[in-house]
């Protein structure tokens, strides 16, 4: 009886365990570089420039210096939409500040847009957010999906 429980209690330990890491299953910690250079595969680059701190701080409210690496790119002319925001954070507890800013950024932009200019309007209502692990994606583009797909190729 006594050697039954003890096979059923370490049966019952690996299942324990094999059922916990399938939960907590991480994303590939790779450079955000290289997730870019994925995303940016299949888009016009003539239609984004790159950003920094500034425009970081300017759009979205954060510090480009509270989080591991970020990828910005915003559109090249100020008749665009098109965007690109990669951030790859610390901790997992910062994202939920991440996504109000996004939400925030996203609904400026539709209010700029919306009667002044119907077809990036569109283009913004089209946008492709993403939250997987330690990574936070953004991407207002005529090829959002298709940018959201690389980003999530690139890091499973």
């Amino acid at each position: 009886m006594y050697k039954k429980t003890k096979i059923l209690l370490a049966f019952s330990f690996i299942m324990l365990v094999i059922a916990l890491s399938g939960k907590t299953m991480g994303y590939k910690d790779i450079p955000l570089e290289d997730i870019k250079n994925n995303v940016m595969s299949v888009v016009d680059n003539t239609k984004f420039v790159e950003g920094d701190n500034k425009y970081f701080k300017r759009f979205y409210g954060l510090n480009m210096d509270d989080y591991k690496d970020v990828i910005l790119y915003l559109p090249s002319s100020t008749m665009e939409v098109s965007e690109l925001l990669i951030i790859k954070v610390n901790d997992t507890s910062q994202i939920d500040s991440i996504e109000e800013c996004i939400n925030k950024r996203i609904e400026s932009q539709e209010n700029s847009f919306k009667d002044y200019a119907p077809e990036q309007y569109s283009i913004i209502k089209q946008n492709e957010i993403s939250i997987k692990g330690n990574y936070v994606f953004l991407a207002i583009s005529e090829n959002g999906a298709e940018m959201k797909e690389k980003f999530i190729e690139s890091i499973k």
